[in-house]
């Protein structure tokens, strides 16, 4: 039980991260939407890049371009991604390996409720009117 606990208390900080992330993405994709309407030269440039047309009278700048370079307004709107989990190991140790395994915890619940159902027997009144020896 406490191999499950744990194992959903890393998913739940891996779940919060990736919400912190998505929630900043939204905020800065919020922004950038935002600053749209009120700048035309932002407006004119994403139009351009997504056209990938040139102003008449001006000319592209020759640069060593990065072969990973693309003319996509989505780099304008990158947020960082956020810091890889570990991946989830469970507890090490020879118990913890044995309590971990399905068809161990079959037989030790079996076995107790052997115990239970025994309990229950030699504490119900029949066994008792049998066990004890007649009184005088």
């Amino acid at each position: 039980m406490t191999e499950a606990n744990r194992r959903v208390a890393w998913q739940r900080e891996k779940l919060k991260r990736d919400l912190a992330h998505l929630q900043e993405q939204v905020r800065v994709n919020d922004d950038f939407l935002k600053r749209i309407p009120g700048d035309p030269a932002l407006a004119e440039r994403l139009a351009q890049r997504q056209m990938r047309l040139i102003r008449e009278g001006s000319s592209v700048l020759n640069l060593k371009a990065e072969p990973n370079m693309q003319s996509s307004p989505f780099l304008l709107v990158s947020v960082q991604q956020p810091m890889v989990m570990a991946a989830y190991q469970s507890t090490p140790g020879r118990l913890g390996k044995i309590a971990s395994d399905a068809k161990f915890q079959l037989y030790l619940l079996g076995g107790a409720l052997l115990l239970v159902a025994m309990g229950l027997l030699w504490d119900s009144p029949s066994a008792q009117t049998y066990a004890r020896p007649p009184q005088d």
